[in-house]
């Protein structure tokens, strides 16, 4: 086979496949909220103070994501998740808040159900609270960076405009580890 019947072939099959696809571009906006853990190594510096031992944290989060699907399971994604340490009554509180952008493919598995692995970066940013409730320092120690992740989604489509899922993310980052689940619930626009 001669390389321009090969060429014409491929053009043929992905023509025939791209129409099988449904063309036009979708909105979604949610929120996403659920547990993880946040992991920081000894001797890293949050502003500037040292944390002396291991410090690993459950936290809870909550945000929102706002995704555009152009065609052939593209799927782009901008959002904020902001997450806490759940334990209260700890001397040593945290908070990792991170804007991030993704570029995934959605895989259709079949009778509403789709993964999507997606890579991305997000702006973060880690801050201490040695305070318990009444926060008397108006600038917490923090520490701020960049950082490129993975995540994987699973989604089940209830109905023609509204969807139910989880996200999974586990990232090492330059003063430890960030992990988390997240339930989300998007909205077709």
């Amino acid at each position: 086979m001669g390389p321009k019947i090969f060429c014409v072939a491929l053009l043929t099959c992905c023509a025939s496949w791209a129409s099988a696809q449904d063309a036009a571009p979708d909105f979604r906006i949610g929120p996403r909220a659920g547990p993880g853990d946040l992991r920081i190594n000894a001797g890293e510096a949050i502003g500037d103070e040292i944390v002396e031992s291991v410090q690993s944290e459950d936290t809870v989060g909550i945000g929102g994501t706002f995704e555009y699907r152009p065609i052939f399971g593209l799927v782009l994604e901008v959002g904020l998740f902001s997450s806490g340490s759940t334990d209260w009554f700890d001397s040593e509180d945290y908070r990792f808040t991170e804007y991030f952008g993704s570029v995934g493919y959605q895989i259709d598995l079949g009778s509403g159900f789709s993964i999507t692995p997606r890579v991305g970066r997000a702006r973060w940013k880690l801050e201490s609270d040695d305070v318990w409730f009444f926060d008397e320092d108006d600038d917490p120690p923090t520490t701020r960076g960049y950082q490129n992740y993975w995540e994987v989604t699973a989604m089940k489509r209830i109905n023609d405009r509204f969807s139910l899922g989880v996200s999974h993310k586990e990232n090492h980052h330059d003063f430890g580890r960030v992990r988390s689940t997240v339930f989300t619930a998007m909205f077709d626009l």
